[in-house]
């Protein structure tokens, strides 16, 4: 992360500018289903249990009238309460329009778009219906999700990727990611920073914490949350990645007054470090690969776990 005037306010301050979420048209997503950040021109992806009142629809497949009218209507074609072809044609065109994969299937990537939340992959993971074939109707599902698809490593070659490990067992508590501290600069001064590993999916990546006059993160126990899965504030950006998962506050005597708030982790852009948050350290190709394996722990987890920094 770029070296930051510890007088300055974070990245995330209000400012007079206001938010920006890209939104599909015909229907604008309500607010209550992505976090408002002033000034922040980022694209939000709220938690996966907001898609849990849609299922999987498809030609041919499960599905209540009422939900497939809801998709119609959003689509702008005539509310017949089918999944015909003439729906599966609109849904792809849609899809094709927002650049989505083109397989006229209504999973929670194109049910996200739809509703105003993007950055989604494709799979069903996050909606009330979560088995193929003939599943519950809408607002029916268990809600529980099912664990994800292992994403494939990053390359072998790549000094900076993350090194691949067995994947971790699905956790029932989310207790099962930790942040280890390998290495101490300038120990004791305002601008510590912490080097170490945290493994993520069974992949392990390096981070750097602190450096910036505000110290690293202090060690401890935080929950972690989805923040935005893209990114594009100066500092948490890398070779064009940016993203941001939130940590819980922590207090933190080193810099006095309240605990530390909006602490985050994001990649480590710009020169070595981070206003004490963690910042995962790769190119592009690693910090993609990270983002995918923190979607697959908050797809496992419900939605959030836990992190042991120390």
């Amino acid at each position: 992360m770029s070296s930051v005037n510890p007088s300055a306010p974070r990245a995330l301050a209000p400012s007079t500018q206001p938010a920006a979420v890209q939104s599909p048209k015909p229907q604008q997503p309500a607010a209550s289903q992505r976090p408002s950040v002033p000034g922040s021109r980022d694209e939000f992806v709220s938690s996966p249990a907001s898609l849990k009142q849609h299922t999987l629809l498809r030609q041919g497949g499960a599905g209540s009238s009422t939900e497939i009218k809801d998709l119609q209507g959003k689509l702008g074609i005539s509310q017949s309460g089918k999944f015909d072809a003439a729906t599966s044609a609109a849904v792809k065109q849609y899809q094709t329009s927002k650049g989505l994969k083109v397989d006229g299937k209504v999973g929670q990537q194109t049910w996200g778009s739809l509703m105003g939340i993007n950055g989604l992959k494709p799979g069903k993971d996050m909606l009330g219906q979560v088995s193929g074939g003939g599943g519950a109707p809408s607002g029916a599902g268990s809600g529980t999700g099912s664990t994800p698809t292992k994403p494939a490593p990053a390359g072998g070659s790549n000094p900076t990727g993350p090194v691949t490990q067995n994947p971790p067992a699905p956790s029932a508590n989310g207790k099962n990611l930790t942040a280890t501290v390998d290495k101490i600069t300038n120990k004791g001064a305002r601008n510590q920073m912490t080097t170490g590993k945290i493994t993520v999916n069974g992949h392990t990546y390096t981070y750097n914490s602190g450096g910036h006059g505000r110290g690293n993160l202090p060690n401890g126990d935080y929950k972690v949350t989805p923040h935005m899965w893209s990114r594009n504030t100066p500092g948490m950006v890398r070779d064009g990645v940016g993203f941001s998962f939130a940590l819980s506050d922590k207090f933190d005597p080193r810099v006095g007054g309240a605990p530390r708030s909006e602490l985050r982790i994001h990649p480590d852009g710009g020169s070595a470090g981070t206003n004490g948050c963690i910042g995962i350290v790769g190119n592009a190709a690693t910090l993609k690969q990270f983002r995918e394996d923190m979607r697959a722990e908050f797809n496992r987890n419900g939605g959030k776990f836990n992190l042991h920094v120390g």
